[in-house]
């Protein structure tokens, strides 16, 4: 009975927290385009992706272009146990790429920040796969999480009230 339970408030979390990691997003792409200067890059090319997945699993994914890295924050991820880790994959119009490894807490959280592997600007997707310790060439079990990556809008430039031209 308990376990039903469980099953029926995740699918009743999950359209709101979907569309609250969409809002997170959002918020994110909002902010860096408005205060330029607050992430370590304001290079045009910055995307993310939202990372969804079932019983309330997700996540979110920052490219950091002007630093070729990645910042890959999940939630709710179940814990592995010996001999198993999550794999990033890069998802191309070629096939995937291996994007790094990590474990996750006992609450099935983490946030890594991986260098980005060659061929990573045609990436479209982001998925996160369980597989063998250290790591595969190729994904060898399916999606944990995943989305689809969003370019950012260009960092907006400001002006202090009264420092244009006038209009009159």
């Amino acid at each position: 009975a308990g376990d039903a339970r469980r099953r029926r408030l995740a699918e009743r979390l999950r359209p709101p927290a979907a569309a609250l990691a969409g809002a997170v997003v959002g918020a994110l792409a909002a902010w860096l385009a408005l205060v330029p200067g607050r992430h370590p890059t304001s290079a045009p090319g910055r995307r993310v992706a939202v990372l969804a997945g079932p019983g309330g699993r997700g996540g979110a994914v920052y490219l950091d272009t002007g630093l070729v890295r990645a910042t890959v924050s999940v939630w709710h991820l179940p814990p592995l146990g010996p001999g198993r880790v999550y794999e990033v994959w890069w998802v191309t119009p070629a096939g995937h790429r291996m994007g790094g490894t990590f474990g996750v807490d006992r609450a099935g959280d983490a946030t890594v920040t991986l260098a980005l592997p060659e061929g990573w600007r045609q990436a479209r997707a982001v998925g996160i796969t369980v597989e063998p310790a250290p790591g595969t060439l190729l994904p060898t079990s399916a999606r944990v999480v995943g989305g689809a990556l969003v370019a950012l809008p260009p960092p907006a430039t400001h002006r202090r009230a009264g420092s244009g031209p006038r209009e009159g």
